[in-house]
């Protein structure tokens, strides 16, 4: 039923390659502004220096984006095209299942928001073109077909809809609890995530990726080394960010929180110290912890994540505020 949809998924692959190398090029920047590298990089930005409730906001729909697209990818298990079909151009290097493409859906589900937020006009008009673009540069890229494609863009419109739909509920039963308790909320959120991803992969059995899907991409890029469709790690690493970030911003907020804004000399330093701190989290944490496939490896690594989401919430804002950097907001600060 579904090798028709891919085969003609396929076909319209071969025809925007065979277009020529310099539309290349092009998509795979666009690609870069899909990854979820880059959101975990500007969001911070956004949170630091622009609006720290709209860059929450932001930090924590793409994370929710990013589990839920792990997830279905586990469930759905499609392959990518070039691993598909030996005549596909894998001008990428993907690991993991196809469908939904996370370049759809995140993009959809992040510029969806703040384009919701701002209820303008004209940032319609940017970010639609935009996701187009974004989810266009995977099919020339030969790394998903339409069909995750359409998928992921799905996804994210559902998930704006419910963001925006379920958000003043949630704040309004959130502002009624303890701060103790809201941050034992979003962990327990942030386990139940992973918890259902486990669930998933223990119902897919022993699913073996077919040996003609694996030749394929090795064929075509052979620096992969191996196919992880099942790495468990992709899920633990949104899921750690999601309680660190959401622990947080409640943290913070619940004492006063700081003001995003400010001279823009001091934006910038802010930008500058708090990527500072993410990076030496990310890699130096990410050089010293195991990566193993067990228990004690996927604990440390939801901890260091936890802790760059805690630092870009929390800890970071304090040290603006200490360096003089950013000013504190006063009174406490509903969620």
């Amino acid at each position: 039923m579904i090798e028709p949809i891919l085969n003609d998924g396929v076909d319209l692959i071969l025809w925007l390659q065979s277009l020529g190398d310099w539309i290349s090029a092009p998509m795979k920047l666009f690609t870069l502004m899909g990854s979820e590298e880059f959101y975990l990089l500007a969001m911070p930005i956004l949170y630091w220096a622009v609006d720290a409730s709209l860059g929450f906001r932001v930090g924590i729909m793409l994370l929710l984006a990013s589990g839920s697209n792990v997830i279905l990818k586990w469930a759905i298990h499609l392959p990518r095209p070039y691993w598909y079909d030996a005549r596909v151009q894998g001008l990428a290097a993907e690991t993991y299942f196809g469908a939904p493409s996370l370049h759809s859906q995140v993009p959809s589900s992040i510029f969806g928001l703040i384009a919701a937020t701002f209820r303008r006009v004209l940032i319609w008009a940017f970010v639609i073109p935009l996701i187009f673009v974004i989810g266009l540069s995977r099919l020339v890229l030969g790394v998903h077909f339409y069909l995750d494609v359409l998928l992921g863009w799905v996804l994210g419109a559902v998930g704006i809809w419910l963001f925006i739909s379920q958000e003043a509920r949630v704040k309004s039963w959130f502002d009624g609890q303890r701060t103790d308790f809201q941050i034992g909320a979003v962990f327990l959120l942030s386990i139940g995530m992973i918890a259902l991803g486990w669930l998933v992969l223990a119902l897919t059995g022993n699913y073996q990726l077919p040996e003609a899907w694996v030749a394929n991409a090795l064929s075509d890029l052979p620096e992969i080394g191996n196919l992880e469709p099942f790495e468990f790690e992709a899920l633990v690493s949104p899921s750690g960010a999601l309680f660190g970030l959401g622990a947080g911003y409640i943290w913070l907020f619940s004492r006063g929180g700081f003001d995003a804004g400010g001279r823009y000399w001091k934006r910038f330093l802010r930008v500058v110290v708090g990527l500072a701190g993410v990076i030496v989290l990310w890699h130096g944490l990410g050089s010293i912890f195991p990566r193993d496939p067990d228990l004690v490896s996927y604990s440390l690594r939801y901890l260091r994540y936890a802790l760059i989401g805690l630092w870009s919430a929390a800890i970071a804002p304090l040290i603006f505020i200490r360096l003089n950097l950013a000013e504190r907001r006063g009174g406490k600060d509903r969620i």
